[in-house]
């Protein structure tokens, strides 16, 4: 039997409206893909390379080549000839509490106490909480919010913030928000110059201007 490919059951492939991402459950990492690439993973697993590139009719098989070089290197796929030692990991799971992650989206029209929100959300035992500002707010005020569940050993494990660029905070100050334990993921939108994703081994941070 030739060698099909697999893709590894940790990197999770979600499609968008134009691109696509690949997401590393073990690494927490990411990278964007175009979704014929997604299509391609989704749609032709465990085939092999000449049977993928038959199905196109030949016509990109340098495309398909690239793609694979990728895949290969970022230890996305891998190919195998024995396919049935391999079954799809079971993403069923059951959470003990009535929920596991929340979003919160702050504005000026916002009229609700964020710490009364905080206090409800512990006692129905969150863990995973993403804050959404959709007018300019300084790092501090957030800096602010986190400390607050330190202070109160809050069982929120993981917070992502999602905020409005500001012309006077730059890129350092994030790296420094960065050093808070809870923070997982920092977005910066509206960013009219920098495309940029910087990583850190437990902090994603991103910059972009869509």
């Amino acid at each position: 039997m030739k060698e099909v490919f697999k893709l590894i059951q940790n990197c999770i492939p979600v499609k968008g409206i134009n691109q696509s991402l690949i997401c590393d459950l073990h690494r927490n990492t990411y990278d964007v893909i175009p979704n014929d690439l997604y299509d391609i993973l989704i749609s032709h697993e465990e085939k092999t390379l000449d049977e993928l590139k038959d199905h196109f009719g030949n016509k990109c098989d340098n495309i398909i080549d690239e793609y694979f070089e990728f895949l290969l290197k970022k230890e996305y796929v891998f190919f195998t000839n024995t396919p049935n030692w391999f079954p799809k990991i079971n993403r069923q799971w059951n959470y003990p509490f009535k929920i596991s992650n929340a979003i919160i989206d702050i504005s000026k029209a916002s009229q609700f106490d964020i710490y009364k929100a905080l206090e409800q959300l512990e006692k129905i035992c969150c863990k995973h909480l993403e804050f959404r500002f959709y007018d300019i707010v300084s790092l501090k005020k957030v800096e602010e919010i986190i400390l607050f569940l330190d202070k109160n050993k809050s069982m929120i494990s993981s917070v992502g913030i999602a905020i409005p660029n500001c012309s006077n905070t730059t890129k350092q100050d994030y790296l420094l928000h960065s050093t808070l334990q809870r923070n997982k993921a920092f977005i910066n939108f509206d960013e009219p110059k920098l495309q940029i994703s910087v990583q850190n081994p437990s902090f994603p941070l991103v910059f972009y201007n869509q």
